[in-house]
């Protein structure tokens, strides 16, 4: 129904001069097909001088975020070419700042994952914007082994609104992150995030 509902969108606005037809074949096939993928190779990573993350945001969107700080907290600040960015602590996104849907966690310093975890239960505070809302989430956390990896899912219930969701997030043998999906906002399709370190 949406994917029809753009197309049909994207033909009407063609007969405006707000689209060009030019622009309507490209609109399409993203609403479609979705965006390509980028693929990161060894030459790729080898010109990068920071550490940076690859980060698809649903089936639209795919973008590079390279590394700008580490604060004294442990959180990672990244930025893309397009000037969003992306808070993460331990790999979990904990602010998104300049975008439409900008998110703050208030309370998330719990999130310390470890490998042979069951059920360990932690509370977040976060801050949503457009529309601005407060909300809090209850949490439980489990480890699994995954190879010479291990593998975090965290299911999430909000408290006051029916919004409940897993994240993922898979753990080298440093327990450094190097892969997330996770979900950070009502209006935003899950994140996918990988981790390249330098």
């Amino acid at each position: 129904m949406n994917r029809r509902f753009i197309l049909i969108l994207l033909f009407t606005l063609s007969n405006c001069s707000i689209v060009s037809y030019s622009e309507v074949i490209p609109l399409a096939k993203l609403a479609i097909t979705g965006a390509d993928d980028l693929e990161i190779t060894d030459d790729f990573i080898e010109l990068k001088t920071y550490s940076f993350a690859k980060v698809r945001i649903g089936r639209s969107a795919i973008a590079i975020f390279s590394l700008v700080e580490i604060d004294k907290n442990g959180s990672f600040k990244w930025i893309s070419g397009e000037g969003e960015m992306l808070t993460t602590f331990n790999g979990k996104i904990v602010k998104l700042e300049n975008s439409l849907y900008n998110t703050e966690f208030i309370t998330f310093s719990g999130f310390q994952p470890k490998e042979g975890v069951d059920d360990m239960a932690l509370h977040y505070d976060v801050m949503l914007f457009n529309p601005k809302a407060f909300i809090t989430q209850d949490v439980i956390i489990q480890s699994y082994k995954n190879k010479s990896n291990f593998k975090i899912v965290e299911s999430v219930k909000t408290n006051g609104f029916k919004w409940n969701f897993e994240n993922e997030y898979l753990f080298n043998e440093r327990a450094r992150v190097i892969y997330s999906r996770q979900i950070i906002h009502p209006k935003v399709p899950a994140i996918e995030i990988n981790f390249y370190y330098k």
